[in-house]
């Protein structure tokens, strides 16, 4: 950006220069510190709203730099006397050691941090903030200390220091060794304490067992009523303290939990963390984000966590459930744990992403939990493997607008195509997925406002037509802005073998409109826009039926890998002639003449080997745009993948 705006900045000088120190100072927010130096020699106007910008976030690494801010003050003032004051975030590496002294200094030049990252042998070596006066921080809202070189236990008036920092709101205690730090009922109650203004808080450590005087007093324990937003990471979890959280944190509108292993502990504790629950219809009334990442070797682990939940009304809309299994558990265990952290939110839950990479064999259906889900918009699953059978959650969840499925078996009922309901879908990504040709077929003509498809190192699988050997990918109905078919397989049976068999040529058939191919052809070019085909108008003067042939080539390192190429005109030639004849063609030969990869291509030139396979028709809408490349993800799947766990 910066290279962008010192070539055009002496023809639009005078319209950059107008835009206000704010705006400037926003726009730097984005950029680069070699940028953001580069910006200040435009023009005399942005050197000091991007110099005030570069100097937003330090990191400090060695002594020699922290030197360089605290060295003895001379007549001639020092960068960091001069522009320290324009800093307001400030990383410690955790390594440094600084004294009380230090850090005074520090606290002199740089008066007005609001955010810091610091390592805890700092904190120890400047006495928690004892001799240093850290009121001159009177701005800092987040404090972020690195635990390396921590003790199990933390020592006696840890968490004094925060009574130092009046403006603290975010604590966020990083774990960065595997020394564990233990976590007491008490600590909660000294943050609270020391900090009451926190409304951020992220922990890592080891919750300790509670004892009877525990459970006894967690229903009078004084609430922190300003945190909104809690996350712990924990080697272990007694599920009571759950409830402990929703006592002391009545507020709470976002719960991000990760832990490692349930499962060791008691039945009577999961039994009474339910019963603690049954008992307060307004624990977690206020929490609309709840994302757990949790590990366990047992199926009734997972379960009994989410059962807690059953008698509350917790008005949840987004839900991330990441469940992990050890090995030699039982098959389909996901499935259920699926269902069950579903079951008592689906009345409020807008979004919901749930990814799993366990292996079992089974595929566990879990339509009917999913498709209870009324008000869902956004459903992100990554998980291997279950099935969907996608008209049974689009009949259900009928708010769902965006939708992405990774590593899943997708079909349809059989009894999909006996109505025509429509579908208000906008966005479809299949990733590393299963999916029938009958889905897209179904999706077609029933989802008319989707935009967006992706299909990436997914397998697409139906059967073929023994007359003219097509097998039909019907989208003809979309009329979609993009669509992204990349890594994929397309598979078969023809009539000469039961097994499925990949099928390597594609013929893309759509009306003519702007788009981009992205193949290897010399007949890649811009089209001109035409007008939107009906099944009575199909002139071919408005139809582009681009012929594409999937290949094996070598990388030269040992490896063969998939490639594609668009088929010339004497190609696509030859291709139409042979399966305009295909059933007599088709029997005359065979595809056993030539040696084929594992994903059973051939060579670029042996592609006539592939016509007796038959081919794969995508019949598109009108469209903008679409790809068939080598790219992995194109933007809109990186964009869907995103969840806040």
């Amino acid at each position: 950006m910066a290279i962008y705006i010192q070539l055009h900045s002496k023809i639009y000088g005078l319209l950059y220069c107008k835009l206000p120190f704010e705006v400037l100072s926003n726009i730097a927010e984005f950029l680069s510190l070699k940028d953001k130096i580069a910006c200040t020699y435009v023009c005399k106007l942005w050197k000091d709203p991007f110099q005030v910008a570069s100097w937003s976030y330090l990191k400090i690494y060695n002594s020699s730099s922290i030197y360089a801010i605290t060295k003895p003050k001379t007549n001639e003032m020092t960068t960091y006397q001069i522009n320290g004051k324009y800093a307001k975030g400030l990383y410690l590496y955790r390594t440094i050691r600084i004294n009380s002294d230090c850090l005074q200094r520090i606290q002199q030049e740089l008066p007005n941090i609001r955010n810091l990252t610091i390592g805890f042998v700092c904190l120890r070596k400047c006495n928690y903030g004892i001799l240093s006066n850290w009121r001159n921080w009177k701005f800092l809202d987040t404090l972020i200390v690195e635990m390396d070189d921590f003790l199990a236990n933390p020592p006696s008036g840890f968490f004094d220091i925060f009574s130092f920092l009046p403006s603290l709101k975010k604590l966020e205690l990083v774990e960065v060794t595997p020394k564990v730090l233990e976590l007491k009922v008490e600590d909660f109650d000294a943050l609270q304490v020391h900090a009451p203004l926190l409304e951020n808080i992220h922990l890592y450590g080891v919750l300790t067992t509670l004892i009877h005087k525990d459970i006894k007093n967690i229903a009078k324990t004084v609430p922190a009523n300003n945190v909104t937003e809690f996350e712990l990471n924990c080697l272990n979890n007694d599920q009571r303290w759950i409830y402990f959280f929703a006592r002391k944190y009545p507020n709470l509108r976002k719960f991000i939990l990760g832990t490692e292993e349930i499962s060791s502990l008691p039945v009577v504790s999961c039994e009474k963390a339910v019963s603690l629950f049954a008992s307060d219809l307004y624990a977690f009334s206020c929490l609309e984000e709840l994302s757990v990442r949790m590990s366990g070797s047992s199926d009734d682990s997972h379960i009994s966590f989410w059962k807690m939940f059953s008698s509350c009304n917790i008005p949840v809309k987004r839900l991330t459930y990441s469940p992990r299994f050890y090995q030699g558990t039982s098959d389909n265990i996901s499935g259920r744990a699926i269902e069950a952290s579903v079951k008592f939110f689906s009345n409020t839950i807008e979004e919901l992403y749930i990814s799993y990479f366990g292996a079992y064999k089974n595929i566990k259906d879990v339509t009917s939990a999913l498709s209870c889900c009324t008000r869902l918009v956004k459903l992100n699953i990554s998980t291997f493997r279950i099935s969907i059978k996608l008209d049974k959650l689009l009949n259900g969840c009928k708010a769902l607008k965006n939708i992405m499925l990774g590593e899943v078996d997708i079909d349809i009922s059989s009894s999909a195509f006996n109505t025509r309901i429509p579908h208000d879908v906008s966005t479809i990504s299949f990733v590393r997925s299963t999916i029938t040709a009958d889905t897209f077929n179904y999706l077609s003509p029933r989802c008319m406002k989707l935009q967006i498809m992706c299909v990436s190192e997914s397998v697409i699988s139906g059967s073929i037509s023994e007359e003219s050997g097509k097998l039909a990918i019907d989208l003809s109905s979309t009329n979609l802005k993009y669509f992204h078919l990349n890594g994929s397989e397309i598979k078969a049976s023809n009539n000469l073998s039961d097994e499925p068999i990949s099928i390597n040529i594609i013929n893309i058939h759509r009306p003519i409109s702007r788009h981009s191919l992205g193949l290897e052809s010399d007949i890649n070019k811009e089209a001109k826009t035409g007008p939107i085909y009906t099944s009575n108008e199909k002139s071919m003067e408005n139809i582009d039926a681009s012929w594409v042939h999937i290949y094996r080539l070598f990388d030269g390192s040992g490896h063969w890998n998939s490639a594609k190429r668009v088929l010339g005109k004497k190609e696509s030639k030859r291709a139409r002639k042979y399966y305009s004849n295909f059933q007599i063609r088709n029997k005359a030969e065979t595809d056993n003449e030539y040696l084929r990869s594992w994903r059973g291509q051939v060579l670029k030139k042996k592609w006539r080997k592939d016509l007796c396979r038959g081919y794969a028709e995508i019949r598109l809408g009108y469209i903008e745009k679409y790809d068939i490349d080598k790219e992995v993800w194109c933007q809109y799947e990186r964009d869907l993948y995103r969840t806040f766990l």
